[in-house]
């Protein structure tokens, strides 16, 4: 299942009754724990920091402008220690394991969601078991986008101005010196309407920018003039080709990795032309249904 900001906002809102109201700091177990974290801390107006940075000095944290209440000042307080989600438990026992040596504080844990049942936990959102979930922060790192299809311009690069293909010097200047823009760790088939003419400007961009990925696929049309000429008269849509692309790739693969598609009319037509895809739009930041 997935999660935007918006909706696990709204889930740690709802639930902030659950939690202690003498809490007097949260531990956030980054990195998925400071996105709840920030939310408790500010709801309570109390300060935050992170595990690594408790321990190591626990007079330096991040603090609460309104207040500057430090750690230090804080003589034998309960201290609320805050991650995303527990699936088998062991990296929160690790981090129980860390902070029982430390004096003067008390601990509480919680989570949003949990799979697994540990002994005066706080989960947050308790009617959710399954392990099959990501949230919007941390999207590309979850198990979901190992060995994914992804687009170029809007997700890996900023999109180009409309029409900036036609202009072959600018153009070529994009392909040269397009700013990076998504971070994608997994990267299976890179996925472009680019036209093939331009795969060695596209290669090196990749690799001065250190993006891994397997495979690189780009539009075989020869020209722009080309695809303008199809457009108009054969009926040539980008969205298109990119569907039987990802088609052929999930029948070569006999699986159905998650594409990542910048556009959303483009986003949307894929899917309404093989459903079985698992489409995600970076224009709105959700999957397609």
């Amino acid at each position: 299942m997935y999660y935007t900001g918006e909706q696990l906002y709204r889930i740690v809102q709802h639930n902030i009754d659950k939690i202690p109201h003498d809490i007097k700091g949260v531990i956030a177990i980054a990195r998925g724990g400071l996105f709840p974290g920030f939310i408790i801390a500010e709801h309570f107006n109390i300060p935050i920091t992170t595990v690594d940075k408790f321990i190591e000095d626990i007079n330096n944290c991040w603090f609460n402008e309104s207040t500057f209440i430090k750690f230090n000042s804080i003589d034998n307080g309960k201290l609320l220690v805050i991650d995303d989600s527990v699936d088998t438990g062991n990296s929160l026992r690790q981090t129980i394991n860390k902070l029982n040596n430390i004096n003067n504080f008390s601990f509480v844990y919680a989570v949003i969601h949990s799979s697994v049942h540990i002994d005066d936990l706080i989960v947050l959102d308790d009617n959710v078991e399954s392990t099959n979930r990501c949230y919007e922060f941390n999207l590309f790192r979850t198990f979901g986008f190992n060995n994914c299809i992804c687009d170029i311009d809007g997700v890996l690069c900023k999109d180009p101005e409309w029409g900036l293909d036609t202009k072959e010097n600018e153009y070529i200047y994009f392909l040269n010196n397009a700013k990076p823009y998504l971070y994608v760790p997994n990267i299976d088939i890179v996925l472009t309407s680019r036209i093939e003419k331009y795969r060695t400007y596209t290669e090196n961009w990749l690799i001065k920018n250190n993006i891994k990925y397997n495979k690189l696929i780009m539009s075989p049309l020869n020209s722009i003039d080309e695809k303008l000429y199809k457009m108009s008269n054969e009926g040539w849509c980008d969205a298109l080709w990119k569907t039987e692309q990802y088609k052929s790739i999930c029948k070569q693969q006999n699986r159905i990795p998650i594409m990542i598609e910048s556009n959303e009319w483009d986003a949307n037509y894929i899917k309404q032309k093989f459903n079985e895809g698992i489409i995600f739009c970076t224009d709105t930041n959700m999957f397609i249904q």
